[in-house]
């Protein structure tokens, strides 16, 4: 169920609807248009009227996703609405050739506002509008590119086929067929779950790129590092609770964290960004961009007279424009030079490295692919039930990591060496071999469910609590719940033909990163220990600091001899 209003019908020709979902955040407008033709008693200046909706386009983006429709009286014939090798779009099919004026002005706009018609790329090889003076597609649907993807189904409809299924016969028959488009406005799964998160846990992320010198050091702190260290020893010492003590530490750590330390704004809102590493970014685009956006805020943030208030928001339409046509620009440019480069590579007489940038032209797509929110059941139809769909994410993955129980896995006791010392491997842990994880640990790295970076850990008072945890969980056996959960980031798997079965990705896991910590202090000590008692074969290269595949070809030549 959706409310829905006027947004904006100032313009002539232009009707803006807002639709937003009773029982949902969801957000989308309409623009539905009608241009006049050229020779219409009332005609209208095409430039101007698509310079109008750009402007609005760019003014309403902000509220979620745009679609625009209507009759353009716009033939376009075989003219693309995208540049082609640089926006990975779909090809469309045209069965109607002509050109006009229109047409041109409205290829000219969609590639202004990275827009792309439906008409041509589904099942739907029809003219739009069928009179006694002929026939041709000037009615079009028109989505941002990113969006072809959220389409399922669009068709065109000739009113003589509604007539004849509803067995009316009108006085006139209206000579524009109707537009059908069938959207899934829920098939991005991190949207669905960023929005889920948003709603239940507001998790915000630390700038740590500079992290100051009196962390967990400076006096305004100093009585509750002192209560904490009371509390961990109490908790671990007296109670065996390693739970509390680590939830002490964290919360000490998120303390001093929003005290000391920048937040960015994790939250992914529908607003589309500039991304600044386009392989044709340069520093006029960079100066334009920082206009749009000085000119957007000043327009967004002012209160004053709406006169003005207008004449802001047209400086702002003006800059953006400018803009997307530089964007424009810069990108056929640096399209034209790739292809010169690779038709000089073509006509070398070693065509390998031709073969090689051909495979790395992926590199320009700018649009990710999301996870749909759809699954393949066993009859071989399509749900897109939420709560199917995270249903069979999770039994997938679960089926992976369940542990197999029975004979077959059971190890035999008289392989084990029992006389072996392993008082080594069972020494408390010292604040030294924490230090040194800690030192090891690398920066800038994703943090896990309890969001600890590795940064704010390389200090003296963070290495002190977080040896009194680590020594506890050793000598107790225990560990919090946090090193036991992880976030699993799909990634789907290069050649898999199906993006809508959870098994065709590999989930990567981000686990805590004091969890981290400790495993390389115990894997650096049974490292260690096994190197020096000598338990492995020279011939184990795997998984072994400073080893590789070259050892095991040096050692088969070797033998071979």
């Amino acid at each position: 169920m959706f409310d829905i209003h006027v947004l904006d019908e100032e313009e002539e020709g232009v009707l803006w609807l807002e639709f937003s979902a009773k029982l949902s955040k969801l957000c989308f407008c309409v623009a539905i248009c009608y241009l006049p033709p050229a020779d219409s008693c009332r005609p209208v200046d095409s430039d101007v009227f698509f310079r109008n909706l750009l402007h609005q386009v760019y003014s309403y983006q902000h509220k979620g996703n745009i679609f625009i429709c209507g009759d353009f009286n716009s033939r376009v014939g075989s003219n693309s609405d995208y540049i082609e090798g640089v926006d990975l779009v779909k090809p469309r099919n045209f069965i109607d050739h002509t050109e006009n004026h229109h047409g041109d002005m409205f290829i000219n706009f969609l590639s202004d506002v990275n827009f792309g018609m439906l008409n041509g790329r589904f099942n739907d090889n029809q003219f739009t509008c069928i009179s006694t003076t002929g026939k041709s597609v000037v009615d079009y649907i028109c989505v941002p590119y990113e969006d072809m993807e959220n389409i399922e189904d669009f068709k065109i409809v000739p009113m003589s086929d509604i007539i004849n299924n509803i067995s009316y016969i009108p006085d006139s028959i209206p000579d524009h067929s109707v537009l059908y488009c069938d959207v899934n406005l829920s098939t991005n799964l991190k949207m669905n779950i960023d929005m889920n998160k948003s709603e239940n846990n507001s998790r915000y992320k630390h700038n740590v790129s500079s992290v100051p010198n009196d962390f967990l050091l400076n006096e305004d702190i100093f009585h509750k590092v002192l209560e904490a260290i009371q509390k961990i020893e109490n908790y671990i010492e007296v109670s065996s609770d390693v739970q509390n003590a680590y939830d002490e530490f964290r919360s000490l750590i998120k303390c001093e964290m929003d005290n000391k330390l920048p937040v960015y704004n994790s939250s992914s809102g529908d607003k589309r960004k500039k991304s600044r590493f386009k392989p044709y970014w340069n520093d006029i685009l960079a100066r334009q961009w920082s206009k749009v956006c000085e000119t957007e805020k000043k327009w967004l943030r002012y209160t004053g007279p709406t006169s003005l208030k207008q004449k802001y928001k047209k400086e702002y339409c003006s800059e953006r424009k400018t803009f997307d046509r530089l964007n424009r620009k810069f990108k056929r440019k640096y399209q034209a030079n790739e292809r010169h480069i690779l038709e000089n590579k073509l006509c070398e007489t070693n065509q390998r490295d031709f073969w090689k940038s051909i495979g790395k032209l992926g590199i320009v797509n700018e649009r990710k692919p999301c996870i749909p929110m759809a699954i393949v059941d066993e009859k071989g139809s399509v749900n897109t039930n939420r709560s199917d769909v995270m249903n069979k994410w999770k039994t997938d993955f679960h089926s992976l990591f369940k542990r197999k129980t029975g004979a077959e896995t059971e190890l035999d006791s008289g392989y084990f060496n029992t006389e072996i010392d392993v008082s080594t491997l069972n020494a408390s842990i010292s604040r030294a071999e924490v230090l040194d994880a800690v030192i090891r640990a690398k920066s800038r790295k994703a943090t896990g469910i309890d969001d600890i970076p590795a940064e704010v850990l390389k200090n003296d008072t963070a290495i002190d609590l977080l040896h009194q945890i680590i020594m506890g969980c050793f000598n107790l056996g225990k560990v919090p719940i946090q090193w036991k959960s992880g976030i699993i980031n799909p990634i789907f798997k290069h050649g898999s033909d199906d993006n809508r079965n959870p098994l065709n990705y590999r989930g990567i896991t981000l686990i805590s990163v004091p969890c981290k910590i400790y495993c390389n202090i115990l894997n650096y000590r049974l490292s260690k220990w096994l190197k020096d008692n000598k338990i492995l074969c020279d011939e184990q290269n795997g998984f072994r600091r400073g080893r590789s595949c070259e050892e095991h070809y040096t050692f088969a030549l070797l033998n071979h001899k």
